[in-house]
């Protein structure tokens, strides 16, 4: 008890000295941190040393100081703006700390009870945490004055205009303590002023070129190859031109996409900018265009079965994002089916529905997708008929459904025709026993005709060839517009339309039903049915069967090869029987020689080996057709050449 003996007038000084500085601290620290942060330390400190006229009472509720001193620092170390015209406010905060930890230790001296004792040590750990804050500040405030050059180096190029000039710690205070340490680039492209280039109506190709080796990324692979693609300046009908007047075919409608060519038909163009003179955007989500109720009626009436609504999102895999998420809002159930050979686009769950080599990009955090083999396995055959096939297929696909519990599957998806996976059409009698599965377990049927949907394959859609089936949601994008402006659709049967009629769809976007892109649309599928493109298609699959065949018989390194309408593939093969490579590792030097190869003689292509799509635009004639798969045998015979060599045969 000899703290409580000591002579109360010597304590008492004490505690008035310790009071001015603890308050001299907190209004010094509480305006360096510019929040309530200071504010509240220093009503607290004010409360116990102004208010209570006890010493006692003050210093327990000194206890308070260190849980407040922590809190207030934890804040400081995140928010406090380091200001060179503060300098020396923090080197007398430093001070004032330094006063006020000594008159702790005097009150210490005189003697107290363990408790107290206690509170006084913790308030000289909290004491010591504040000086060095103090300092670290006054030190940064000293770095900086010094490196002028070095200040705002972040900010100062978010945040140009006057006001920002005028307190450039409104921004600077995000960025941390250690903030004022960031370098400058060791180049500055961004100097705000455009080069006079972007004011002339013409760009050299060196310019061109320079441009894209410089500020260009690919997606997908790595951008380093971007240095040899040859740059398009221009394109018609089925041809594309470089900025060196090379004349291409197109091979593969770009990315299975340009249906209709490179010219783009005059009622198209006209519809686009009747759309951009009348009203050129309207949020879908507040305002309803008249070419947005046209075209879903045109859909309706052009899609078979009871497929009704329709959503506009404005790419593919975006489309078969929404429709995953429309499949499980409808059914309440979170699992979806997918096959594993399969690519339904780059967003998270599409790329996470995926089953080729590039859903690796997503898989990190996906969960509901469960994959199961198609009936074209690639390393193992269901049976020597489609029948038996069907059947093993359907079975495994069944007893995989039972193990995972139907109650939990929302929907199975498909490609109607597995596209980027190789031309797979699916056996007889397989899709229609599909959509008894789904059927039986109540399960949906999502049939994705991003790249086979509006003629590719003869029909509209792709999964017209199968008897009888109609999905419950389906997919389409690249010929919808054929790809003269990016829009996608969703269509749903009138059960799930009726259910979000009065249930929240919980999907959406800013660019979902774009006017202008709607009228482009409208106007190309209206320029479909008109020009009869579906029955050229029609027309040339034996002549696209027939070529195929006759790579098959020419050419060791063509081991076999599908077509449907104007829709192929062929698949590559090593001398001896391998794939010469697998998807999504890298070109051995004979396949880059291929591409090399068809690029030299004018043949422009997707080409992702060991899979060779031919896929021409379906507004092509049986000339340039044949003409093509010329100049693919050419390319062909020098891949021959360069393989056997390496293998010495």
């Amino acid at each position: 008890m000899e703290f409580f003996d000591a002579p109360e007038n010597q304590t008492g000084s004490i505690l008035v000295s310790l009071e001015r500085h603890m308050n001299r601290v907190g209004q010094m620290l509480g305006i360096q941190l510019g929040n309530s942060t200071g504010a509240i330390f220093t009503c607290i400190l004010s409360v116990c040393f102004s208010f209570f006229g006890s010493w006692v009472l003050a210093l327990l509720l000194l206890g308070m100081l260190p849980i407040c001193g922590f809190l207030g620092l934890a804040v400081a170390a995140c928010a406090t703006r380091v200001d060179p015209e503060n300098e020396r406010a923090y080197a007398k905060a430093g001070k004032e700390t330094a006063e006020a930890a000594t008159a702790i230790r005097t009150v210490r001296a005189l003697g107290a009870e363990e408790h107290t004792m206690e509170i006084l040590n913790e308030s000289l750990d909290v004491l010591a945490m504040m000086n060095a804050l103090a300092e670290g500040a006054q030190n940064a405030a000293q770095a900086q004055s010094q490196h002028p050059e070095r200040r705002m180096s972040t900010w100062g190029k978010l945040s140009s205009t006057a006001g920002a000039d005028g307190h450039p710690w409104v921004n600077a205070r995000y960025l941390g303590e250690n903030y004022d340490q960031l370098p400058m680039p060791s180049e500055d492209n961004g100097t705000g002023k455009p080069s006079e280039a972007h004011w002339r109506s013409e760009w050299s190709a060196a310019e061109l070129r320079d441009a894209a080796d410089e500020h260009v990324m690919l997606s997908w692979t790595a951008s380093n190859p971007v240095k040899a693609l040859p740059v398009i300046e221009r394109g018609e009908g089925v041809y594309l031109y470089d900025t060196h007047g090379k004349k291409y075919l197109d091979w593969t409608s770009q990315a299975v996409c340009v249906n209709l060519g490179h010219t783009v038909p005059d009622a198209v163009k006209q519809g686009i900018n009747d759309q951009l003179d009348s009203l050129p955007y309207v949020y879908g989500g507040l305002g309803l265009a008249p070419v947005r109720a046209k075209l879903a009626k045109l859909l309706a009436e052009i899609c078979p079965g009871d497929l009704n609504g329709f959503l506009f999102p404005s790419g593919g895999g975006e489309a078969n994002e929404a429709a995953i998420r429309l499949a499980r809002l409808y059914t309440r159930k979170h699992k979806i089916f997918t096959q594993y050979r399969s690519y339904h686009g780059s967003s998270a769950s599409s790329l996470g529905a995926t089953g080729d080599f590039r859903r690796k990009f997503a898989e990190s955090g996906q969960n509901g997708f469960v994959k199961f083999f198609n009936p074209q396995p690639s390393g193992f055959s269901w049976g020597t008929t489609d029948a038996s096939a069907t059947a093993r297929t359907l079975a495994c696909l069944e007893d995989q459904i039972l193990a995972e519990g139907p109650e939990t599957v929302a929907a199975i998806l498909v490609e109607s025709i597995v596209g980027a996976g190789g031309v797979l059409v699916p056996p007889e009698g397989y899709m229609e026993g599909l959509r008894s599965l789904c059927d039986k377990y109540e399960i949906l049927l999502i049939c994705d005709e991003v790249m086979v949907g509006f003629g590719r394959t003869g029909n509209f859609f792709g999964f017209q060839h199968f008897e009888g089936v109609i999905p419950d949601i389906v997919t389409s994008a690249k010929g919808l517009t054929a790809s003269f402006m990016p829009l996608s659709l969703v269509g749903v049967r009138q059960k799930i339309k009726d259910h979000f009629m009065t249930h929240p769809l919980g999907w959406g976007s800013t660019f979902h039903a774009h006017p202008v892109a709607l009228a482009c649309a409208y106007e190309t599928v209206k320029y479909v049915l008109k020009e009869n493109v579906l029955d050229n298609v029609k027309k040339l699959e034996p002549v696209m069967l027939e070529e195929l065949e006759r790579l098959v018989l020419r050419h060791d390194s063509v081991r076999q090869a599908r077509g449907v309408g104007l829709f192929g593939c062929v698949d590559l093969q090593t001398p001896l029987g391998q794939t010469v490579q697998r998807l999504g590792e890298p070109s051995p030097p004979a396949v880059q020689k291929l591409r090399q190869a068809m690029f030299e003689n004018g043949l422009f292509s997707l080409f992702r080996p060991p899979l060779l799509h031919c896929s021409p635009p379906l507004i092509i004639n049986e000339e340039q057709l044949r003409d093509g798969f010329g100049r693919l045998s050419k390319a062909l015979d020098t891949f021959d050449e360069m393989q056997n060599r390496d293998c010495g045969l």
